[in-house]
């Protein structure tokens, strides 16, 4: 953004639209309608079910990892309506950079921000649960407890908004359907990866991936480790040591599931703007990018049995406010009361109701 407000003649020599005509690759050619149409679905369901997750998350933020998993639900919250729902209705119709270039460039901008944010909080919370399981004496009180876990926050907040403002944007282009620092792909393409580039950008999803791998490799093994000891000393005790092993695979599969998206998101968003990929692998990462924000809430109502229920509770309590408004709305005030009439009966009955000595006439 700031060559956006501040050097316009950088901005009009790197973004500049009258080198060529968008038409030139045809439009029937840039629009994917049954896949923008999918991302759009997959973005709507998820924000739905994010927010009472969140909710539910808001009511456990006593627990450090809770309010970490807290944040980064703000984050994918704030940022899948660009991964999903506009980058499928650009795919939808068709746009590229100078389609809407101010919208997709401040688009861009937000969403490499909110990504470089949001992967920087899953390493913190990937370190927090490593090392709280690890319980090397009080490390984990000394680092995340109290209000030093907001300090990781702010500076998850401060990394992301250099991005958002220092470095080039992240920009769409529906002839490929997905998200490229190089705003002309497909029409002046920077084969050399000199003009269009950002190292930092590169930097940081390579540290994501080591980092992040390392960091629940290590998680990985130190849990099954545990797990070992705990099946012999619980092998006089099966039902508790059935239930341990439960809920130990349980993490595990969160675990997995999480690393797994964001190290293959990451992976290849930093091969695609450097190397010669096909469509296939750059779909891939487009797919695994917009999962990273948005299976989340999947993953809680699947496998937090508290979030589940919580959130059950939730949308029980908001059917039983709503739906009885909703009905009243589509009746109507005259057909309620004269629903009211027929229950009651016609004004002879009630004054018979009302008077004792006509009931024995």
């Amino acid at each position: 953004m700031e060559t956006f407000f501040f050097k316009p003649e950088l901005y009009n020599r790197l973004y500049n639209c009258t080198s060529y005509d968008i038409d030139q690759i045809p439009l029937e050619q840039r629009k994917h309608f049954l896949v923008g149409a999918l991302y759009m679905v997959f973005g709507i369901i998820s924000e739905i079910l994010y927010l009472p997750c969140l909710i539910s998350l808001w009511k456990h933020m006593d627990n450090t990892c809770y309010k970490f998993m807290f944040f980064i639900g703000i984050t994918d919250l704030l940022m899948i309506p660009i991964s999903s729902i506009i980058t499928g209705y650009l795919a939808i119709t068709g746009a590229v950079f100078c389609t809407a270039p101010t919208f997709i460039y401040f688009c861009g901008a937000c969403a490499l921000g909110l990504t470089v944010a949001e992967n920087t909080a899953q390493i913190f919370l990937a370190l927090n649960r490593c090392i709280e399981l690890v319980s090397y004496g009080n490390s984990a009180r000394v680092l995340f407890h109290g209000k030093r876990i907001y300090l990781w926050m702010i500076f998850c907040i401060i990394y992301g908004m250099y991005f958002f403002i220092f470095t080039m944007p992240i920009i769409f282009s529906s002839v490929i359907g997905t998200w490229f620092i190089n705003p002309h792909f497909a029409y002046n393409d920077d084969l050399s990866g000199t003009i269009y580039r950002s190292d930092l950008a590169t930097i940081h999803n390579y540290m994501v991936v080591v980092v992040l791998t390392g960091t629940y490799l290590v998680f990985t093994i130190v849990l099954l480790t545990k797990m070992g000891f705990k099946c012999q000393a619980n092998a006089n005790n099966n039902t508790n040591s059935q239930t341990s092993s439960i809920s130990q695979k349980r993490i595990f599969v969160q675990v997995f599931l999480i690393s797994s998206v964001n190290d293959a998101a990451a992976t290849i968003c930093a091969l695609m703007n450097f190397l010669p990929v096909g469509n296939t692998l750059i779909t891939l990462g487009q797919i695994t990018w917009m999962l990273s924000f948005g299976i989340p809430p999947f993953i809680y109502l699947l496998l937090n049995k508290t979030i589940r229920q919580e959130v059950i509770g939730i949308l029980r309590k908001l059917c039983i406010k709503l739906v009885p408004k909703i009905i009243s709305k589509k009746i109507g005030p005259k057909t309620q009361i004269a629903i009211a009439v027929v229950k009651v009966g016609p004004a002879e009955n009630v004054k018979k109701m009302n008077n004792p000595l006509a009931r024995n006439d």
